[in-house]
């Protein structure tokens, strides 16, 4: 545990100025936290599948359905913040045979496709890394877990793209939903990710090494005050 002035923070500053303050999907801060900081709080994270009272719920499908929850319980008076952190392309580490654990309906997405092997996902590349990457680094042990063979690969990127299907799915729902109320040309929306993910690039997978598929993510930002001239400007 570590100590964090909270009322210094997005969600204290945000709540004493006035907002309705939702957070629906991975908390993942481990720090006491004063659930007055917020209107709505669902900290779900930490698996794919889970029987919440008497329902299976994917985390996906929970993460969506708490986002909505807000949007429609929220006090209307205020304006509001809403941060929906989906879990959501995690995968279920620990070396087992499955990483990525899609929904049912998404199975059929992406069966007749090949994923392409990345350019650096090669024994060259990563024999060319320094010294200190070994067979026990965690990125490699993890690249043993999901992609040390081409079956394994085409079966872990399939589930895994499926995984990113259904959040993009989300996100259509939650906007939708905002339509339905009339907020959506009232409301910014910010798309992005705290960091990027190796899939077989160096022999590795997972995250924390600053190349690259590493480092780069999503910065999607749909603004109702921008201009029409500067919309889709990069």
């Amino acid at each position: 545990e570590f100590f964090v002035r909270w009322k210094d923070c997005l969600y204290g500053l945000l709540k004493k100025h006035g907002y309705a303050v939702g957070h629906a999907g991975k908390f993942g801060i481990w720090a006491p936290f004063p659930r007055k900081s917020v209107d709505f709080f669902a900290d779900e994270e930490g698996w794919h599948y889970k029987n919440i009272n008497g329902r299976q719920w994917h985390i996906t499908e929970r993460n969506e359905y708490d986002s909505i929850r807000f949007l429609q319980n929220r006090d209307k008076t205020k304006p509001f913040f809403l941060n929906t952190a989906f879990y959501a392309t995690h995968a279920k580490d620990g070396g087992k045979s499955e990483q990525y654990y899609p929904q049912n309906r998404s199975m059929s997405m992406y069966l007749n496709v090949t994923i392409p092997t990345p350019v650096t996902g090669t024994k060259e590349a990563w024999d060319n890394l320094p010294d200190f990457f070994e067979e026990g680094n965690e990125g490699r042990a993890r690249w043993h877990w999901r992609y040390d063979t081409p079956n394994k690969f085409q079966r872990m990127m399939k589930n895994y793209y499926r995984m990113a299907s259904e959040v993009d799915s989300a996100c259509g729902a939650i906007i939708e939903e905002l339509r339905r109320q009339g907020e959506l040309e009232n409301t910014l929306i910010i798309f992005t990710t705290d960091n990027g993910n190796f899939h077989g690039e160096h022999g590795l997978a997972d995250k924390w090494y600053p190349h690259q598929e590493s480092i780069r993510i999503p910065l999607i930002i749909k603004d109702p005050r921008m201009p029409v001239d500067k919309a889709g400007m990069v």
